[in-house]
């Protein structure tokens, strides 16, 4: 299995098998399906928008592919930014078995983008997930995570947080669920909040 990052390195040839991937996204009727019809009009300038794009294949085919992202907070980012995984390996949640190709974003890839986030020096990074329900996966996730981190743990946080600009602070999907590992013993966590129980009233 390989794994490249696509900012730093551009490679067109993978960057063509994300595009040729993403072509048909709307038949696997996906709920967070923008996301993805957003990257695929920003591929062509991929450093525009992220820091690190990660592609992972095997035997010259796509895997998946993630990101990570710090173009709206002070000093912190996201690792797992507008993760995918190919159907045909795909499971409902971001922990894992430890079947084959399983274990790919705690092991992997998580450990690769918080070692490239300490080298530009952010302050901390988190992954985040949508909907107040899926907060026991995003635990799960962290909890096997942090088996494969030296010197960071990621600590889940108990609200629901505002991702996204002011602007969009009315749709559901910008409230999430958020794991966070600080580099940074002095950064404090600010990010805006609703409770789940606030988030379940206003968008459930």
């Amino acid at each position: 299995m390989k794994i490249k990052d696509v900012v730093k390195n551009k490679d067109y040839q993978l960057i063509d098998l994300v595009r040729n991937e993403l072509k048909d996204i709307d038949s696997q009727k996906l709920h967070n399906v923008e996301n993805y019809k957003k990257l695929l009009g920003q591929l062509d300038n991929l450093q525009d928008f992220y820091d690190v794009f990660h592609v992972i294949t095997e035997y010259n085919k796509l895997i998946g592919f993630a990101g990570l992202y710090t173009k709206r907070w002070d000093n912190i980012g996201r690792i797992l930014q507008c993760t995918y995984k190919i159907p045909s390996l795909r499971r409902n949640a971001l922990h894992y078995s430890d079947e084959k190709h399983q274990h790919l974003w705690s092991k992997l890839v998580a450990p690769l983008q918080i070692l490239l986030a300490q080298k530009l020096k952010l302050d901390a990074v988190f992954v985040s997930l949508e909907y107040s329900r899926r907060y026991a996966s995003l635990e799960k996730f962290t909890n096997l995570t942090n088996k494969y981190l030296n010197g960071c743990k990621f600590v889940m946080q108990p609200h629901m947080y505002l991702t996204c600009p002011q602007s969009a602070r009315t749709h559901w999907s910008c409230w999430q669920n958020i794991t966070l590992c600080k580099f940074n013993p002095d950064y404090k966590f600010n990010f805006e909040y609703i409770t789940h129980k606030e988030w379940n009233e206003k968008f459930r």
